[in-house]
C-alpha cells in the first residue's frame, strides 16, 4: 500500500524533477501556488487571466506552467459547452486535479463537496474516454457540473454532496431539468452522500447516487 507520504513526494517529484529538468522553471514556488490556488478553487470557472492577477504574475507565465501541469497529468481541464467551437475555446475553463490524493495533498481535506466534485470528474477521466466532459451554463449563471456527450447522447451530473433528498433537491438549479438543444439527454444523475433513489422534479426523473457507489460503476 501506499505510505503517507506518497502523494507529497510524487508532487515534488514532477514539480522539481520532471517540469523543472522538462521545461527549465527555475523558480518552483510560483508553480506551487498555481497548485494550491487551483485546489482551492475546484468547480469554479477561472481563465489565464484572473489566475494571473491573483499570482501577481504574467499571463504568459501562467498559461506555460497551466500548459506545463496539464502535460504532466497533474491537472486538466473542461470547457463550457455550446455547440460553437469558438464560443467553448473562449469560455472560462473549470480545471481538475487528476489524482485527487495530489490535490488534498496540496490542500489537506477541506471542503468536502469539492473534493466529492474532483472525485467525480478523476472518475469521468479514466472510464469516459470515449466522450466528451463539458460543464453547462445559462446566461443567469445557473450551471450543472458536468455534461458528458458521447455522439448525441449526453448524461448530465451534478454534485451534491448531501445526506438528505430535501437537502439535494433544494440545492440543484433548475437548468438540470432543463432539455439542452440539439442533445439527447438519457440520464441525469446527481452525486450525493449517502443517498440512492429516484426523484421526480416536474416530471423530469432524476438519479441519486451515492459517491461510493458512483466510483465503483
Amino acid at each position: 500500500s501506499r505510505h503517507p507520504g506518497y502523494h507529497s513526494e510524487l508532487l515534488h517529484d514532477v514539480i522539481e524533477k520532471d517540469i523543472v529538468s522538462n521545461f527549465h522553471i527555475r523558480l518552483t514556488e510560483p508553480v506551487k501556488e498555481l497548485l494550491k490556488l487551483l485546489g482551492k478553487q475546484i468547480g469554479f470557472k477561472t481563465s489565464v487571466n484572473k489566475l494571473s492577477k491573483i499570482l501577481k504574475i504574467s499571463d504568459d507565465t501562467v498559461k506555460s506552467y497551466l500548459d506545463y501541469l496539464c502535460q504532466s497529468h497533474i491537472v486538466s481541464y473542461i470547457y463550457k459547452y455550446s455547440p460553437s467551437v469558438n464560443d467553448r475555446v473562449y469560455s472560462a475553463k473549470k480545471y481538475y486535479f487528476e489524482d485527487t490524493g495530489v490535490r488534498n495533498n496540496i490542500t489537506g481535506f477541506e471542503d468536502f463537496g469539492s473534493l466529492a466534485e474532483n472525485a467525480v470528474y478523476a472518475h469521468l477521466k479514466r472510464t469516459k474516454t470515449d466522450s466528451e466532459i463539458f460543464y453547462h451554463s445559462d446566461s443567469s449563471n445557473s450551471e450543472t457540473d458536468f455534461m458528458v456527450i458521447h455522439k448525441n447522447l449526453t448524461q448530465l451530473i451534478e454534485v451534491k454532496y448531501l445526506a438528505t433528498v430535501e437537502g439535494v433537491t433544494n440545492r440543484l438549479s433548475g437548468l438540470f431539468a432543463k432539455d439542452v438543444h440539439g442533445l439527447t439527454i438519457t440520464q441525469r444523475l446527481v452525486i450525493t452522500d449517502g443517498l440512492d433513489t429516484e426523484i421526480s422534479i416536474k416530471g423530469v426523473e432524476i438519479e441519486l447516487v451515492s459517491l461510493e457507489n458512483f466510483l465503483l460503476k
